[in-house]
């Protein structure tokens, strides 16, 4: 048949000459630091129900989150536009998952902080075990979906296990040990001492919360020093 003499354009010769929508992933420090600024208010929160004094609450809920957290920012999607090529439809770069942010919780970290005297200027005498306290009320709110209350008992006995476990984080001491390091706490500070049904159900409250773990093979107590969340 003779040709008509028209020329039509294949679909490659047709796509060149477009422009898709296409993204890059950058990182969204803006988010990381409004993350950061939610958790400090949260902790700021708690601190305000545990008795502690107004005019400390800010200082301590930022001490307390720049010693307990490291965070890393989220990937956010860019927008940019490029030209549609037939490699575009090879398949190759196909779609892309955004990366989540990641925040460590090291409550290991913030007692040995507290230990130190990183707290000692503020005045918590209305609340000597505030800051591991409210520390642990955002392992909680962050790590375990669980609201479970935690009482000064947890907080108290938490801090007892942190001080006896040995090199491989596990405390292998008898219970009446550990009671005897909790109430050597608590009267230090004139607090009420603890009996050991006390310490059993305050064991309980930690290990639903994931901040110890029972060690099948020895009795004794793994102590989990930090979790990572993620977060967008």
């Amino acid at each position: 048949m003779p040709s008509s003499g028209l020329l039509y354009a294949t679909p490659l010769m047709a796509v060149v000459r477009h422009k898709q929508r296409k993204t890059r992933m950058v990182w969204d420090h803006e988010r990381e630091i409004e993350k950061k600024q939610e958790i400090i208010e949260e902790v700021a929160s708690s601190l305000k129900g545990i008795g502690v004094q107004a005019d400390d609450i800010n200082n301590i809920a930022t001490k307390l989150v720049d010693n307990l957290i490291s965070t890393t920012p989220p990937e956010k999607e860019e927008v940019c536009f490029e030209l549609i090529t037939a490699s575009s439809f090879s398949g190759r770069g196909g779609g892309k998952s955004v990366k989540a942010g990641n925040i460590r919780l090291n409550i290991g970290k913030l007692l040995e902080a507290a230990s130190s005297g990183v707290f000692t200027a503020i005045s918590v005498s209305a609340a000597p075990w505030a800051v591991p306290f409210a520390a642990l009320l955002l392992w909680r709110s962050l790590w375990s979906s669980a609201e479970i209350p935690i009482s000064e008992t947890e907080v108290v006995v938490l801090i007892a296990l942190h001080r006896l476990k040995n090199a491989k984080k596990i405390v292998e001491k008898s219970e009446i040990e550990i009671l005897d390091s909790v109430n050597q706490a608590l009267r230090k500070h004139e607090r009420q001492t603890i009996s050991q049904s006390d310490l059993r159900h305050a064991m309980k409250i930690l290990e639903k919360i994931d901040s110890i773990e029972k060690v099948k093979t020895s009795g004794g107590w793994f102590i989990r020093e930090w979790v990572r969340v993620s977060y967008r």
